[in-house]
């Protein structure tokens, strides 16, 4: 299947000066906001179209290095289960991590696009708990592997972080704009301002963040 391109979302480059521009690019391909870092190592120059085939993205870089949740107070209503790659919530998280990375690093728009895998040094656990306010179960999924960060509590707390792999990851640590290592906010202005899926408005509670 031929992918089809569309102006990315996301642009990273690098001037002669070597301080760094980061140009946020909308669906019509009109630029919507210009601003100049302080000088960092200059991301890949190219975009790394190899490690796309056909819907399948592979990793340019990981900072993993396998990080796990704490399992010292496991319990019958409070426990983790490592998710199997083989399992529908495993697909599923590639997927809508991969295909935000197709359109705004690689500019595909032909939906669904999956990422070959979690990156090497990362896992994916589902934590199961029963909150006394409730009383009903609930499960929830948490990606664990950077050694700086906790964990991502969705997918979009990590998708940020992925693209910033895609761009060179570790030689360029200023630049990730995920929740965790950026200075934005929340996570819901990050949503807002990267086109991410749910919610925009923290009016907004039919969506998850």
């Amino acid at each position: 299947m031929t992918s089809t391109r569309d102006p990315s979302v996301v642009s990273i480059s690098s001037t002669e000066d070597s301080t760094t521009e980061v140009v946020e690019i909308s669906s019509e391909g009109t630029p919507t906001s210009h601003i100049t870092l302080s000088p960092t190592p200059s991301p890949i120059s190219n975009m790394p179209y190899h490690l796309v085939t056909g819907h399948t993205i592979s990793w340019a870089y990981s900072d993993g290095v396998n990080t796990l949740p704490d399992l010292s107070n496991e319990s019958s209503t409070h426990y983790h289960e490592l998710v199997e790659p083989g399992s529908k919530s495993y697909q599923k998280y590639l997927e809508k991590v991969g295909t935000y990375v197709a359109k705004s690093v690689f500019g595909y728009t032909d939906a669904p696009y999956f990422m070959e895998d979690l990156p090497t040094g990362y896992s994916l656990y589902s934590c199961h708990t029963q909150p006394q306010s409730t009383g009903r179960p609930r499960k929830d999924l948490y990606l664990y592997g950077p050694e700086n960060i906790k964990k991502f509590r969705s997918p979009n707390e990590f998708t940020m972080h992925a693209v910033w792999l895609m761009g060179g990851g570790p030689s360029n640590p200023s630049l990730c704009q995920c929740i965790h290592c950026s200075t934005h906010n929340s996570q819901i202005e990050i949503n807002r301002r990267y086109g991410l899926p749910g919610r925009h408005d923290p009016r907004d509670h039919h969506h998850h963040s």
